[in-house]
């Protein structure tokens, strides 16, 4: 029977479905805090809210593609657990949700950042919530589930592409705009928002490259993602209103890549020890002048009878590795093995052989040299008497200097490369100057030195009582040649701690292997 009063708690108290109700008015109660970002009156029952709304993140199992996470800055989210945990959650009074130190000065999250140091992964519902009742500057951070290949992954770093356009006559507008896409996007996803980005309609034409010293690549079918087509961050794409061509020199197909022997997309594959090699052969590969002249005219220019040089052998095996690299997207491949030109030059040159680590300044020294020397017109190499300065002005003594250094080194190669050194010799006692010009291939320049450097450490917090430890990354500026002292105060100085509440500690794989005094 109901009370003639009206219906009160009492009543329901027998039901059976009456605790199953009181569940779901609670868990009402709750979304409807969140969604109206209202703050419970007590911070333990924030933490009970978003307990209940957040998950932990696992990387191996990120959940479902498409599925969003967000990034939240470890510091805030670890002094607001401390205050939703204590007995007096009402106090202090937490600051908004700052994830200023996460991102760079574009607002792009930085390179470098360690997950539980300095940020914490939560789910959507998890950060509606805290986003809700202490909302600030931000930014916002979220994350997205993508498949690579097979496999899932929370995509940290989605791609920023450099987006352009062309005007009505097909000329490339200086206008530039940074877009931020996932690698899963399809080529049309990414027209239709770089349109958006631009405000222009469609239709339009899609270009790309990864570089700006590459030619663009049309894509006529749209369908492959960005990951399939090798796309990198600071990728560059061109917006082509249809009805407009670009001109042929900045124009090519994906089948005209042979076309370019130094369009610098295909790899070297390290054949033991010949990463050194690889890294200076991509530099010269993609020299345009020299990839040119090394494709056929060189033939013109072979000497067999230098004395000094390798009788013709080390050009022939550079111009057929740039053949190879021509043609290896011909052969559907990205990356070839230069076997016949590492066999070839440590045949010639006997210091390089084996597999001993090398120095990349020394083989391009060498290589440079030789090479000039198997393309070297000059046929009999002369060695003109060259006269002392005598007072005469630089510019005619340099000019000298410089007609005796072509009369025997008259390559494409020297006249890249070459260069001319101005050297100064002055007598402390009688004060005589002496000035020479030397030629040189390569030029060693010191680097500027610092008397100081920077030191990444962890600041991890010893454990008390109801709280939870708090770990820090902190990147601390010491002395060049300063001891564990000056790291100690340093660290000190940033979180603001005296130097005697801290330790120093070497850890090997997540254990203390020894105290550092």
């Amino acid at each position: 029977s109901v009370p003639a009063d009206g219906l009160v708690r009492s009543s329901f108290e027998a039901e059976p479905w009456a605790s199953e109700a009181e569940a779901v008015v609670r868990a009402l109660g709750r979304l409807v805090r969140v969604d109206q970002r209202l703050p419970p009156r007590h911070r333990f029952e924030e933490s009970e809210i978003v307990c209940c709304l957040n998950a932990p993140f696992d990387p191996e199992s990120p959940g479902r593609p498409g599925e969003t996470w967000h990034l939240i800055s470890a510091r805030w989210l670890d002094k607001w657990s401390d205050i939703a945990s204590s007995s007096d959650g009402k106090s202090p009074e937490l600051p908004s949700i700052d994830n200023s130190l996460l991102v760079d000065s574009a607002g792009y999250l930085r390179f470098g950042l360690c997950e539980r140091a300095d940020y914490r992964v939560i789910t959507r519902g998890a950060w509606q919530a805290l986003y809700g009742w202490y909302a600030g500057p931000g930014p916002v951070l979220p994350r997205h589930v993508i498949e690579i290949d097979g496999r899932r992954e929370l995509e940290m770093y989605p791609l920023r592409l450099h987006v352009s356009r062309t005007d009505r006559h097909g000329n490339e507008l200086l206008l530039e705009r940074t877009l931020e896409v996932s690698r899963a996007l399809q080529l049309k996803q990414v027209l239709e928002k770089a349109c958006a980005l631009h405000g222009i309609a469609l239709p339009v034409s899609i270009c790309h490259r990864s570089s700006s010293h590459q030619e663009w690549v049309e894509d006529d079918d749209g369908s492959a993602t960005l990951h399939a087509l090798g796309f990198i961050d600071g990728h560059h794409v061109l917006l082509r209103l249809d009805g407009t061509a670009l001109s042929p020199s900045r124009r090519r197909k994906h089948s005209d890549v042979s076309e370019h022997p130094y369009h610098g997309v295909v790899g070297l594959q390290n054949l033991g020890n010949t990463c050194y090699m690889n890294s200076a052969l991509q530099c010269l590969m993609c020299t345009p002048l020299l990839a040119d002249y090394f494709t056929r005219e060189y033939l013109y220019d072979l000497n067999h009878s230098s004395v000094s040089g390798f009788g013709g052998h080390l050009a022939v095996a550079f111009s057929e590795l740039l053949l190879a690299t021509a043609s290896a997207k011909d052969r559907n491949t990205s990356v070839i093995a230069p076997r016949t030109f590492v066999r070839v030059f440590t045949d010639l040159v006997q210091d390089f052989a084996g597999w001993v680590q090398q120095d990349v300044q020394e083989f391009l020294a060498v290589f440079l040299s030789g090479l000039s020397d198997d393309v070297n017109r000059a046929k009999e190499v002369t060695h003109p008497e060259v006269k002392d300065g005598d007072g005469r002005p630089d510019e005619e003594v340099a000019r000298e200097r410089w007609a005796a250094h072509c009369s025997r080194e008259r390559s494409v190669v020297s006249a890249l490369f070459s260069g001319q050194l101005r050297s100064v010799v002055r007598c402390e006692k009688c004060g005589h100057m002496s000035t020479t010009f030397d030629p040189f291939m390569s030029l060693q320049v010191p680097l500027p030195e610092q008397n100081f450097r920077w030191v990444t450490c962890t600041l991890l917090s010893a454990p008390r009582a109801g709280l939870v430890q708090h770990t820090m990354r902190l990147c601390a500026r010491v002395p060049k040649r300063g001891r564990i002292a000056d790291l100690i105060r340093a660290t000190a100085l940033l979180v603001g701690l005296r130097p005697t509440e801290l330790i120093a500690a070497e850890v090997v794989d997540g254990y203390v292997f020894r105290i550092l005094k």
